[in-house]
């Protein structure tokens, strides 16, 4: 397969412990220098700057949330941002996402917003590496009166109201390590500065690991709030339509089919894991870089790849698919799983806390 995608899997795999041997033991020690030489002492000084330093962030003057985590990427802030949206609408409110745009480029959006925009219709998501002028340019427009801060644990020139921060079940702690030689954006104790924690994707871990998981979030902040969720599938969408709204496809045609699956997300294991619950047969499964931007040879690859081994259908993410549009012209249909967060513990303190904030 190509060369992106195999780097990937074999990053991953160093990372997670599952290769072995004298090599693969070199790699991670290789990777353990940078960690401790750049990332601790950065990451402490950076923070005390940014908040007691000259440049403060900036408060604006209606209530802003949070969506974060404290891992690299795969999480499910995106569901997570949406069910949001759609929390604060229901509650009489006029959110509008402020975005980072990561991979974003002056002519296209990114996956994350583009995604974000055919899901939510009128609500403005801004995309901008200053999200502080972003959210001005909203209020001066009289566009919102809630800010949702996409990916924004770590972001520092803005001052938030709560931080929501997610871990996920299937490598809560990114590894034990810091980038590059683990996931951890930051050391774990950062969860003390989290408002209220959401574990996702607990449907795919045992009810010991779910346990294990909110003891080792109880230890780091004793008082915080933990929710639980779930990604649900709740529909599929055909490529063709992959950039507009269409009304999904039934789930129900997936069961008994052969799949080739790729995709460019974070956590390429969750989806994977998510298709096999579904009942279909995977016979190949590729991993992209996350917000990876396909080239017409790769699709072209996975194309024949799809031909070759005879699935029935190629499947991927809705952040992969809006990416691609109607540049997949393979005889095996590609379309995606529609993916949406769904709390299944601690619903009431999380919409007590939602509501404290909105209404300070």
């Amino acid at each position: 397969m190509t060369l992106a995608a195999s780097r990937t899997s074999f990053y991953l795999e160093i990372i997670k412990g599952e290769r072995t041997g004298l090599a693969a033991g070199l790699i991670r020690a290789g990777l353990a220098v940078p960690e401790y030489l750049l990332w601790l002492p950065a990451s402490t000084a950076a923070k005390y700057y940014r908040l007691h330093g000259p440049n403060r962030p900036y408060r604006a003057p209606c209530p802003v949330i949070s969506v974060g985590n404290i891992t690299a990427g795969g999480t499910g802030k995106t569901p997570m941002v949406e069910w949001l949206v759609r929390w604060l609408k229901a509650n009489h409110r006029r959110p509008a996402v402020l975005s980072r745009g990561y991979r974003a480029t002056s002519r296209t959006s990114n996956d994350e917003s583009l995604l974000l925009s055919s899901h939510l219709g009128d609500v403005p998501v801004l995309t901008g590496k200053d999200r502080a002028r972003s959210a001005r340019v909203a209020l001066a427009q009289k566009l919102a009166n809630v800010f949702v801060l996409d990916d924004g644990f770590q972001h520092w020139p803005m001052a938030r109201d709560l931080d929501i921060v997610l871990i996920d079940s299937l490598l809560p702690f990114g590894g034990g390590h810091l980038l590059p030689r683990g996931l951890l954006r930051e050391p774990v104790t950062a969860l003390k500065r989290a408002g209220i924690v959401v574990i996702t994707r607990t449907d795919l871990v045992s009810d010991e690991r779910r346990c294990e998981i909110r003891d080792a979030v109880a230890s780091l902040n004793g008082s915080v709030p933990i929710v639980e969720s779930a990604h649900v599938p709740v529909g599929l969408v055909a490529a063709e339509a992959a950039q507009q709204t269409p009304e999904p496809l039934e789930i129900s045609s997936l069961p008994g089919k052969g799949v080739l699956l790729f995709s460019g997300i974070g956590n390429p294991e969750g989806f994977e894991k998510t298709v096999a619950s579904l009942g279909c047969t995977i016979a190949e499964s590729f991993r992209f870089r996350d917000h990876h931007r396909y080239f017409d040879h790769e699709l072209t690859e996975l194309q024949k790849r799809a031909e070759r081994v005879g699935c029935d259908v190629v499947l991927t993410t809705e952040k992969d698919i809006v990416k691609i549009g109607r540049c997949w012209n393979g005889r095996v249909p590609l379309i995606a799983l529609k993916v949406e967060i769904r709390i299944t513990a601690g619903e009431d303190a999380l919409a007590e806390l939602l509501l404290k904030t909105i209404n300070h």
